[in-house]
Parts: C-alpha cells; sequence; structure tokens
C-alpha cells in the first residue's frame, strides 16, 4: 500500500475493512494496517515476523505473519510490533478491542512487553515508549494510564484519527525527523496527566497537533514555497516570469492555502523572492523597465540536479 492509501484506510477504517475476506482475521489486517502506517511515518523499512533483517538499525517489525492468511502478533512477551527509530524504541500494541476488554486483554500486557525488551535491548528505559493504538480510547484505558503508578512507563495511547494527523504530516513534510516525531509523543503522557477526563484529554492532544504542525510546517516554508514559486514559472514556459504572476498563482493554490493557513501566515512577493534564492531555485533576476517589477528566470532542471548530487556526495563522504 502507498502511504495516501494507509491515510485514506486510517481516515475510514471501514472502507479497509471491506476489502477483507470475511475468512480472514480482521485484527491481523488492523495490526497489519497500523504497523505499515508507523513506518511509514518514520520513512523507515517495514518488516514481519518471517523476514526480519537486523542489520538494519532503523526498522519496524511487525511480530505477526504476512503469509495469506496473514495472523495476527501472538509470541509470547513480544509486543504487535516494535519500531527502531534513531535514538528512541517504540513498543507498539494495537487493539479492535472496546471498554473493558481494551486494556485487560491487549494494553495491560504491554508493561512486561517493555520489560522484556529492555532486558534484551540494555536500552535505557528513558529511550522507550509504550505506543498503543485503537480506533477509540476507552475510559478504561485512559483511566489505567492516567493513574498507573509506574511513572517509568510513558504510555502513549493514540486514536486512528490522531495517527492519520500525524501520517498526513510525514507525508507533507519534506524533513520531518525522527526526534521531531518524538518530541510531540513526549508531550502526550504530560497530557494525560494534566487532563482532567478523557475528553479532555481529547480537546487538548488536538491543540497539540496544531502546534506541533504548524512548528514543523513553519521550519519548511522556504523548501515549500520555493519549489511550488519553481513549479508556478515552469507553468508558465517562459524564460523569465514577474512575481505579481507567481503570486497569483500561489494565492489560487488550495495546497499553498492549506499550507499558511497551518502555519498562520499569507503570502507574499518577499517570501517568494526569499524562498527562491534560499533554494537556489532562480537563474536569474532582473527588473521590467515598464513598470518596475522583479522578474526572475527559473534555474535549469540539469543545474539544479548537479548541485543537489554534489552536496548528496559530500554528504556521503564524510558519513
Amino acid at each position: 500500500m502507498t502511504a495516501q492509501e494507509l491515510l485514506q484506510y486510517l481516515k475510514n477504517i471501514d472502507q479497509y475493512y471491506a476489502l477483507i475476506p470475511q475468512s480472514e482475521n480482521r485484527a491481523a489486517h488492523f495490526e497489519q494496517l497500523i504497523s505499515k502506517s508507523i513506518s511509514e511515518i518514520f520513512k523507515m523499512k517495514y518488516f514481519c515476523l518471517e523476514n526480519d533483517n537486523k542489520t538494519i538499525p532503523y526498522r519496524l517489525v511487525w511480530y505477526g505473519s504476512d503469509h495469506h492468511p496473514i495472523h495476527p502478533a501472538q509470541i509470547e512477551g513480544k509486543p504487535d510490533a516494535i519500531a527502531r527509530c534513531h535514538n528512541f524504541f517504540l513498543i507498539i500494541e494495537a487493539t479492535l478491542k472496546t471498554e473493558g476488554k481494551q486494556w485487560n486483554q491487549e494494553f495491560g500486557s504491554s508493561v512486561s512487553h517493555l520489560d522484556n525488551f529492555i532486558s534484551e535491548e540494555g536500552c535505557n528505559k528513558n529511550q522507550t515508549y509504550i505506543l498503543l493504538i485503537t480506533k477509540e480510547i476507552s475510559n478504561y484505558t485512559y483511566n489505567s494510564v492516567k493513574n498507573h503508578p509506574r511513572m517509568d512507563c510513558k504510555f502513549i495511547p493514540l486514536e486512528l484519527s490522531i495517527l492519520a494527523q500525524i501520517l498526513e504530516t510525514s507525508i507533507s513534510a519534506f524533513t520531518l525527523k525522527h526526534f521531531e516525531i518524538r518530541q510531540l509523543l513526549m508531550e502526550i503522557p504530560k497530557l494525560i496527566e494534566n487532563s482532567t477526563d478523557l475528553n479532555d484529554f481529547r480537546e487538548q492532544l488536538k491543540n497539540q497537533i496544531i502546534y506541533w504542525k504548524r512548528d514543523i510546517f513553519g521550519k519548511e516554508s522556504n523548501t515549500i514555497i520555493g519549489l511550488k514559486s519553481y513549479e508556478a514559472m515552469k507553468q508558465t514556459k517562459r524564460t523569465f516570469v514577474g512575481e505579481s504572476e507567481i503570486l497569483q498563482m500561489l494565492e489560487n493554490s488550495e495546497e499553498i492555502t492549506q499550507y499558511l493557513k497551518i502555519i498562520g501566515k499569507q503570502i507574499n512577493a518577499r517570501m517568494i523572492e526569499d524562498s527562491l534564492i534560499c533554494q537556489s531555485l532562480i537563474a536569474n533576476k532582473t527588473t521590467n523597465i515598464e513598470d518596475g517589477e522583479t522578474m526572475y528566470q527559473p534555474v535549469p532542471y540539469i543545474e539544479y540536479k548537479d548541485r543537489a548530487c554534489r552536496i548528496i556526495k559530500n554528504i556521503k563522504r564524510i558519513n
């Protein structure tokens, strides 16, 4: 499945269920969907029980079987999946169960899974988080996490709607790093601790996601606006394009409109110029003699490609 397909199914899980034959295990398909979605969020390799490659440091392993028909994770002492991210780990538990069964039969065992993983890996407890994924968090789960006596367990319960927003951000962002996702995850136990009830937690988390997305996209403003401005210039198929025409095209772009709404800014000519220069996307800049408008010449693709390749080559050499 592509990232966009995964996102579509997270947003409409019933559509996903409609694709599963009645004879097959729905819980296994749910675990697989969640595991693939999280691997896509972190842009890491996805493996299942049969094909785990331990030579790859950053990877996600689902402990179910991809063989048809697929089977859910059922290894004693293992969670549904483990994500090995840069400088931290995620113990992943995904369930379709609701009410008291959600915690008692599924999420409650995550503590022992965490202990087993830390014992096997010899890693620091501060590096490891328990990610609890479900369509809807039950009050039993919320209260168990909020009142759990083991403060060293960092429980992160997420509903599908929130996981979908994180995946959508990962798809749209150019340079979303593991530590930036970790920053969001680290805030969630604090939100639970400070919330009054489940609905209050949901509201606080919704606001936290808004702030997080604004920060992520704000850092990438030069990249996104630069590329969309370059795209606008190339669409005209002219050697020089005026800044007013670029501005008009960006103002009519739904993608840019949504992006600017997230970061709380309005597009202007200065942002276009700064982004094009910062991203090295213009070959020449001049002024129209008749009206004094700034005109830009887009850089040829081959020139930009050669520069980008040199950068990548040097990064590989340094590493």
